[in-house]
């Protein structure tokens, strides 16, 4: 429970501008949306493990595109390629200037590497949480084990 405290204040704090300053723009199914917030969850998960904040963010007024990708089947260079710019076009399909991306572990490597190529309208925000900036002890321990390679995929090598 107090991980999941600190981590809606994490998000609070990181997107509190866009909840209080800015105007609703955009209307969709009945609901006005602020902004839109792609949720990117980690490896071997789906978008089950994002759906409280997906409830969350949507009670507070932002268009949430919550997804599950293949984390264990592609890699990071193909889920950034494939998948991450249909999210993004969901978002650009309506009037909403900022999209903005909440992801956890494995969701962080693949924003950034859409980032390599592609690029957020201004005023766009990314709250990574957990991401393995450094690689993984784990990985790097078993990456040789078949069962480590099977269960993780080309994402987890």
């Amino acid at each position: 429970m107090f991980v999941r405290v600190i981590f809606v204040f994490i998000m609070l704090s990181m997107l509190n501008s866009c909840i209080f300053s800015k105007k609703i723009i955009q209307k969709e199914k009945g609901k006005l949306y602020a902004e839109c917030v792609i949720l990117l969850h980690g490896m071997g998960r789906t978008k089950f493990s994002m759906l409280r904040l997906e409830e969350y963010l949507s009670k507070s007024n932002y268009m949430v595109i919550n997804f599950s990708y293949p984390s264990t089947s592609k890699t990071i260079e193909q889920i950034a390629r494939i998948h991450i710019p249909d999210a993004v076009a969901q978002c650009q399909n309506t009037s909403i200037k900022k999209i903005h991306f909440v992801t956890h572990s494995l969701g962080g490597i693949i924003i950034r590497q859409y980032l390599q190529t592609h690029t957020l309208p201004v005023g766009s925000k990314i709250v990574m949480l957990s991401p393995p900036n450094q690689g993984s002890e784990i990985a790097d321990h078993f990456r040789n084990v078949f069962w480590y390679r099977w269960s993780t995929g080309p994402a987890g090598q």
